[in-house]
């Protein structure tokens, strides 16, 4: 990571940053370095020269950061439109439509995209659609499994899945664990 700084700092101070240097170095400071304002300026600048990929980043960060929701929307869109809302930003824009918009048939579209594009924090909200809209149970028992292996069940998840294994698979003490864990986390 030090080594790629210097080597992205360099290239900045030359003018010589183009759109996709500035958008890893975005990435760099936003996911690394924990510096999302830092991490923002950059991926503005590359989005400014073009660089569309950094358009569902944007939105991420404009939603989980600086909580500008109409803003962050906006980036979505245009991740979207562009046909590169990769697996990460599709999980966090189905997330906003779910819990900002309240629009949750539109959420599970991007959702299910996120979880099916193996994008791990995902698994728990398909696992949930797959058992309670689908009843597929077989399906959602295997994206639970997935989350949990991926250390990404969370407590409402946690939660349906012990259902599940009750109610579904007749699972009661595997089934109580989930709940167990469910409720050890505030649930």
């Amino acid at each position: 990571m030090e080594t790629a700084e210097k080597w992205f700092a360099k290239a900045e101070k030359n003018g010589a940053l183009t759109s996709s240097a500035a958008y890893q170095y975005g990435k760099l400071h936003y996911l690394e370095k924990y510096d999302w304002k830092k991490g923002l300026s950059y991926l503005l600048s590359s989005a400014e020269q073009g660089f569309e990929l950094a358009y569902g980043d944007i939105g991420i960060i404009l939603y989980m950061e600086k909580r500008d929701y109409n803003e962050a929307e906006k980036w979505f869109l245009k991740a979207e439109e562009k046909d590169v809302l990769l697996a990460p930003a599709a999980y966090y824009y189905g997330l906003f439509l779910q819990l900002e918009r309240n629009e949750w048939e539109k959420s599970k579209k991007y959702l299910i995209k996120a979880a099916e594009e193996e994008f791990e924090p995902a698994y728990g909200e398909y696992a949930f659609i797959l058992y309670i809209d689908n009843n597929d149970i077989d399906k959602a028992e295997l994206y639970f499994n997935k989350a949990e292996e991926a250390n990404t069940l969370y407590a409402p998840h946690a939660y349906t899945f012990g259902e599940l294994l009750i109610n579904e698979r007749n699972e009661v003490e595997r089934g109580k664990k989930y709940l167990e864990l469910a409720e050890a986390d505030g649930y």
